[in-house]
């Protein structure tokens, strides 16, 4: 099992980008505060990296608003697709927001944000693509290039008609070579799960077809992981 520190966001760009997230999506946050854990539900109004605050909605009840900016130590909780967030709120203040009541807090210094790994997923960058290596019956190799990628699988893209035919729904392929990126390479077997057309309205068609790992090794599952936080590292950059 993973230490929960390992799941700790520190570095304040993420953390603003995790809270955006919850913000676009109108994500509800359960604000638990006071010695006898007294909540309510909440949501993001706006991320104010200027000012290095957070505003979000106020209660309904006027007595518990008071009891709420009386605590002192506010703890926030919410289920993002999946993801568990939570994150401890200071400086809570009452403010106006937009002609309404509202809070604010100072963005935090730490966020918890544990995803399930098996939902998330990310898509493999055009700039440097990665491939899954196959060994065809008469020996020859052929490297389909990897769209997507999570810890129980990956999806890969096809434009030839007799990988398409050897790669039927159900289909087991073993001994073949998962090459990533800057990340590293690691052998692997799967099953094909699912295979469709993403361009349809193209001469060249393009297929993509849906794996899931069998039995995947733990130093692969590592390569995997490794991949996939470079990835999003990258992609933070780029915001």
């Amino acid at each position: 099992m993973s230490d929960i520190s390992s799941f700790s966001v520190q570095n304040t760009k993420q953390i603003i980008h995790h809270l955006t997230l919850l913000l676009k999506s109108r994500c509800l946050l359960s604000v638990r505060f006071g010695t006898n854990s007294e909540s309510y539900i909440t949501t993001l109004l706006e991320i104010d990296g200027e000012n290095n605050t957070v505003i979000l909605d106020c209660g309904s009840k006027e007595d518990l608003n008071q009891r709420l900016l009386n605590a002192g130590k506010v703890a926030f909780d919410a289920d993002y697709n999946g993801i568990k967030v939570s994150f401890a709120g200071v400086e809570l203040k009452e403010i106006t927001h937009k002609g309404e009541m509202a809070f604010s807090i100072t963005i935090p210094k730490s966020l918890y944000w544990m995803q399930r790994r098996e939902y998330y997923r990310v898509k493999s960058p055009l700039s440097k693509p990665s491939y899954c290596q196959l060994i065809r019956e008469d020996r020859e190799t052929v490297n389909l290039r990897l769209y997507d990628i999570s810890l129980t699988g990956f999806a890969m893209l096809n434009v030839s008609k007799d990988i398409s035919e050897l790669m039927s729904s159900g289909k087991t392929m073993a001994q073949c070579k998962l090459i990533l990126s800057d990340a590293g390479e690691g052998m692997i077997s799967f099953e094909v799960c699912a295979k469709y057309i993403i361009n349809p309205d193209k001469l060249q068609k393009i297929q993509k077809i849906g794996c899931k790992f069998i039995n995947l090794a733990r130093p692969v599952e590592d390569i995997i992981q490794r991949y996939m936080q470079q990835i999003q590292r990258e992609n933070l950059q780029k915001e």
